[in-house]
């Protein structure tokens, strides 16, 4: 039997733990199934000259944690980690003014934040990847165009073309493979409603993020749409810290105040931290702003963490992407998965988390249509199926996130310097419904 050729377009995170996880799916197949699993090749795009993630650091929940342990990579994992150990996970503080306040903890207990430096996760999961003598990388290639047929076309700037059985887009935010499927060019057999055209309906599952544009044609390609908010990002090393010093060293903190906040949480094994302050901006191109204006009044720790902050911090504008009618081309070969297909704010932490639960989602679908002979659209428009709408709806749920870290959310009322009573109990209601997924059983 011909082995069937998945690719991968896209180096980071989502892709290679898709790798990763198609590799652990075959093995566990062939080992239940009483004939072996027919043979595919992965291939892995990626668009760098060498593997590298961007970003600093990244949180990451008890869920998505089970989910790299069933990969196999616990060991590797409580090598880069860092755990709270504390009985206070998560806290929660009303910090813009000269004494700040406690607005609410979220006990270790139910639901431990974990955390990583992104690059240290992208190692140990392109490590696996290469255990596979099947999986294959290739660096500097950037994917310019990509057509249909049987088996699909993929051209790269460098000029190199590839063909494969299935393709993944696991390219971030601002995806080609998107770009492609969406294009004339790739569709033009399709009718004006296919199935990748977003929706103008609204609601949790369809239609375009609160906010977006419509797109100008049928055709046009969802672009990403700017949310008004900028982070400036930093490491602060805990050994350069006073030996009396304000800032929290062993938990996730969220400093809040009215348009703006700051979040400051340990990474690396707790040797640093990983710092971002947010503001809101106009124009994402426009020059940085002073930090220390910007937070001027606010309670001590947050100048305390600027005299530690580099120089020039990395400022990144916010962007979001419009909710896609499906994760999944209209011919059923092409999937979308990570940021490529559901870019979201970062106020849940929930960006890596489900690229994770994506790749583990996708990758026995896949394995299990090949497995059975049967037309692996169906593989990958269950995926869809399973993955979109609870995704779209946490995508918009980090809105609300951001107006309680803000405290500008309509029901959130300041009584001098604190919240009232009613708020607070708001606040605390929220935060519990809004990060349940973050713990919930993978069964």
């Amino acid at each position: 039997m011909t082995s069937k050729r998945i690719a991968i377009v896209g180096g980071g995170i989502s892709g290679l733990a898709l790798a990763v996880a198609l590799a652990q799916a075959q093995n566990v197949t062939s080992q239940n199934a009483s004939s072996t699993t027919p043979a595919f090749r992965i291939d892995i795009y990626e668009s760098a000259r060498e593997f590298g993630e961007i970003g600093l650091g990244m949180g990451m929940w008890p869920r998505p944690i089970a989910i790299l342990e069933r990969l196999g990579l616990s060991q590797e994992v409580e090598g880069v980690i860092f755990r709270a150990a504390g009985e206070v996970s998560m806290e929660f503080r009303k910090s813009d003014q000269p004494e700040g306040n406690l607005i609410h903890t979220f006990p270790t207990s139910v639901a431990a934040m974990n955390s990583f430096h992104r690059q240290d996760l992208q190692r140990l999961l392109l490590s696996r990847a290469l255990e596979n003598p099947n999986t294959r990388t290739h660096t500097a290639h950037r994917l310019v165009k990509l057509t249909q047929g049987d088996p699909l076309s993929l051209f790269f700037e460098n000029g190199a073309i590839a063909t494969a059985d299935i393709v993944i887009g696991a390219d971030g935010i601002r995806s080609n493979v998107r770009s492609q499927i969406f294009s004339p060019s790739y569709t033009q057999h399709q009718s004006p409603s296919s199935p990748l055209i977003p929706s103008n309906t609204a609601g949790k599952t369809a239609g375009v993020v609160a906010g977006a544009a419509p797109p100008k044609s049928d055709s046009e390609p969802p672009a990403p749409e700017y949310l008004g908010d900028c982070i400036y990002r930093g490491l602060i090393p805990v050994n350069t810290l006073p030996a009396e010093h304000l800032v929290r060293t062993d938990r996730f903190i969220i400093y809040g105040g009215k348009g703006k906040h700051v979040i400051s949480y340990p990474i690396s094994g707790g040797t640093h931290l990983n710092v971002g302050f947010f503001t809101r901006e106009r124009d994402p191109a426009g020059p940085p702003v002073d930090l220390r204006t910007e937070f001027s009044g606010w309670e001590g720790v947050i100048g305390e963490l600027l005299d530690h902050m580099p120089p020039n911090p990395l400022r990144s504008p916010l962007y979001a992407l419009p909710h896609l009618s499906s994760f999944v081309s209209p011919d059923g070969k092409v999937a979308l998965i990570g940021d490529a297909a559901h870019a979201m704010p970062p106020h849940l932490g929930a960006g890596a988390s489900q690229a994770l639960e994506d790749s583990y989602t996708l990758a026995p679908l896949i394995v299990s249509a090949l497995t059975s002979g049967s037309d692996t659209e169906g593989a990958l428009r269950a995926y869809d199926a399973a993955r979109r709408p609870f995704v779209q709806a946490l995508s918009d749920d980090t809105r609300l996130t951001k107006s309680l870290y803000q405290l500008c959310a309509p029901e959130i009322q300041i009584d001098g310097d604190k919240i009232s009573a009613g708020a607070e109990a708001f606040f605390k209601e929220s935060v519990g419904r809004l990060f349940a997924w973050s713990y919930a059983s993978l069964e």
